[in-house]
């Protein structure tokens, strides 16, 4: 298989004869599936070394998309690549392949839009991590999620898509919506913006709720509960804007420890169950978000000396 048609599938941009012509390529022998595994290291390694700066066609220079970092923030996430190369990964209604697996971390405090090998967008909040193949073989199109996500799904009838969390899957055959599921945190919700997804307990298949547009559902003392989207701008986490609408103030510093990376601990328990609305941006920095929320708050807060906690007095 000549390269620049496997770096064009790589960077999105293949067309349906080229990804035809792929497959079946692939399928004809178990060494092209690790020639394809082979040229993926390559081409992460030249982005991760930074050797390939910019989105140049293919013809102009041989590449694939790189994982594209927010500007906002001026700085590169921690991208982990992770080939398994002659082992099995398990993957649920999928025969066993010999595959490529990518692993994606964001670190505290940043956010990352990556492309997948089937064109889908995605954006990568704080402390997420993301488990995708190289190559999507079989019916399914499948990855796995831990914590929060914004998807734009490339539209495959033929090919649903599928999102793993610790507790639930989601469903989708193209749409645009938003999976917050943190492994060792409570809570789960799944607000969808455009076309349709089925959200399914995963220890109880009988337990799975569809969603439409302008819908959301969450997951709240044993059940998933659906509801309309009463405020999209808690969805602009990918421009860095923390936004919220009568949110408890033990759950915005939470949400705090999460973009930040640090622990606050509240010893003012009059705070803890007010509730507060607005928005402030990332960059400012968390003391700037803890000033804002002191106007009305009425607390104090100070760090211990290694600016690793805070405390709310």
């Amino acid at each position: 298989m000549r390269r620049d048609i496997l770096y064009k599938f790589f960077e999105g941009k293949a067309s349906p004869k080229e990804q035809r012509l792929i497959g079946q390529w692939l399928d004809d022998s178990e060494k092209h599936k690790e020639v394809l595994v082979r040229e993926r290291m390559v081409f992460d390694a030249m982005i991760v070394s930074g050797e390939i700066t910019d989105r140049q066609s293919v013809q102009s220079r041989k590449k694939r998309t790189r994982v594209v970092f927010m500007e906002l923030l001026r700085i590169a996430a921690v991208i982990l690549v992770m080939f398994l190369v002659g082992g099995y990964i398990y993957v649920r209604k999928m025969e066993e392949i010999r595959l490529a697996n990518n692993i994606v971390t964001v670190p505290v405090g940043q956010r990352v839009n990556l492309q997948l090998p089937d064109g889908t967008s995605v954006w990568l909040n704080a402390s997420s991590e993301i488990i995708y193949p190289a190559y999507f073989s079989g019916s399914t199109r499948e990855i796995h999620l831990n914590g929060e996500a914004y998807f734009e799904v490339e539209h495959d009838a033929s090919k649903p898509f599928i999102v793993h969390t610790e507790t639930f899957d989601i469903k989708v055959l193209g749409t645009k919506f938003n999976v917050e599921a943190y492994k060792g945190m409570e809570g789960f919700t799944t607000a969808l913006m455009e076309g349709s997804v089925e959200v399914t307990d995963r220890k109880n298949k009988d337990k799975s709720v569809r969603l439409y547009p302008a819908q959301k559902v969450a997951f709240r003392n044993g059940e998933l509960c659906k509801s309309p989207i009463d405020n999209y701008d808690v969805y602009r986490w990918r421009e860095g804007l923390i936004c919220f609408k009568e949110a408890r103030f033990a759950d915005l510093m939470r949400q705090l420890e999460k973009n930040y990376g640090v622990r606050i601990l509240i010893n003012n328990e009059a705070v803890k169950e007010k509730v507060f609305s607005g928005k402030f941006r990332t960059t400012d920095g968390i003391d700037n978000a803890l000033r804002l929320l002191q106007k009305e708050g009425h607390y104090t807060f100070e760090w211990d000396e290694n600016k690793t906690t805070v405390c709310i007095n």
